[in-house]
């Protein structure tokens, strides 16, 4: 039962800080005593904030209120994000807040290990730049393309050498000494989404990436990723019949990559499209023709409240949804679902991995096991030495 009180207590906290004792105590139901006792404990842990404002002549007599907030710096939580030609490495704060973060570019041709020995010592630099020790990381999730299974495992197209049937979740995890999640880059942009433009947590919607080589699917059913049988939901990319493959072949697909050889051209088209150029607005046209017959199919299916277009076709913005709109709105029955282009577009992906390893954190601190004392303090308790990051965040959505 302490160890349920506990989590409880931290919940609260962690919900609704800064917050007074008094209203702690009322949303936990615990006797004051037992919360005093739970709160001193907590904050010798560094799980928590202590806080007695000082003394004041115009405070009444009595004991002061003590403010009680979630450290948000008892541990860090990393992201990373591998793509097909670079990859994303960012540490957050246990708010969500980004901490640091480093790009780099990446070779097609990079050798399995090579690029995991990339991603480890990306995640290295990344620690180094903010003064913060492996040991402070409680959780990583890491996004990848393709179908990642149950068990961890990669199933995708031959785009990575070595990728497919490998299990990257039990090869990361070899290299740290935290929970590893790992996840299909569209599930996390359809959990980043939400995180990032305020989406109702019990919102249904999709959220689609199609374009250049890359195309997936996130779907979010009442607030919740739906991953399908084994992880297979959302892979759209193995169903020809939705039509999804003319982008690939259509010239805004050069939008995915400077290096791209049609990336110019498309360029081109966007701005002369925003000017209203009618003949780069019928490209646009021809584009949403591709995508409309796939996107109606899924509307029809899945019956979002919303369609969220991602990716860098997300950056069309009106122009897309417009053309789109057109062939969707304008049926004898047409399409139910609102439309609109990601409000965060690739950033969507390192977020919701963010979010995702968050979940693990919160996994452990809530789930009325034994908690340990936070890292920095087992650290201080061992070393007197505590790495000191000066990053003041609040807390994410």
């Amino acid at each position: 039962m302490r160890r349920l009180n506990i989590a409880s207590t931290l919940r609260a906290v962690y919900d609704n800080g800064p917050i007074a004792t008094g209203p702690l105590q009322s949303l936990t139901g615990l006797s004051r005593r037992t919360l005093e006792v739970i709160i001193n404990d907590l904050a010798a842990q560094g799980w928590i904030d202590d806080t007695v404002p000082t003394a004041s002549s115009k405070r009444g007599a009595g004991r002061p209120a003590r403010s009680l907030s979630f450290n948000w710096q008892a541990g860090y939580v990393a992201a990373v994000q591998l793509d097909f030609g670079y990859m994303i490495a960012q540490l957050a704060d246990l708010s969500g807040s980004p901490v640091s973060e480093r790009r780099s570019d990446l070779s097609n041709a990079l050798s399995r290990e090579d690029r995991i020995a990339h991603l480890f010592n990306e995640v290295d630099l990344l620690l180094t730049e903010a003064a913060v020790e492996r040991g402070h990381v409680l959780a990583v999730a890491v996004a990848t393309p393709g179908i990642v299974r149950d068990n961890g495992t990669i199933d995708l197209p031959a785009t990575f050498l070595d990728w497919s049937d490998f299990p990257l979740r039990s090869r990361l995890e070899e290299g740290f000494d935290c929970p590893v999640q790992v996840e299909n880059d569209s599930n996390l942009a359809a959990l980043g989404e939400v995180a990032l433009a305020g989406e109702d947590p019990d919102a249904n919607f999709i959220w689609v990436r199609a374009d250049g080589v890359r195309i997936g699917l996130g779907i979010v059913i009442n607030g919740q990723l739906y991953r399908g049988a084994d992880g297979a939901a959302g892979e759209i990319v193995w169903a020809p019949a939705l039509n999804f493959e003319a982008v690939q072949d259509h010239v805004l697909s050069g939008l995915v990559h400077p290096d791209h050889p049609r990336s110019q051209e498309a360029h081109e088209i966007i701005r002369l499209s925003r000017e209203g150029d009618a003949m780069a607005l019928a490209e646009i046209d021809s584009l949403a023709a591709g995508m409309a017959p796939g996107l109606q199919t899924l509307a029809w299916i899945l019956a979002p409240q919303e369609i969220v277009i991602g990716g860098v076709l997300g950056t069309l913005d009106h122009l897309l949804v417009d053309a789109l709109g057109r062939r969707l709105f304008a049926q004898p029955h047409p399409v139910e679902a609102r439309l609109r282009t990601s409000a965060s577009s690739e950033r969507a992906i390192i977020a919701g991995a963010i979010q995702t390893a968050l979940g693990a954190v919160k996994r452990t601190l809530f789930s009325g096991l034994d908690l340990q004392s936070a890292p920095i303090v087992r650290q201080k308790t061992v070393t007197g030495d505590v790495p000191h990051n000066e990053t003041v965040s609040a807390r994410s959505v």
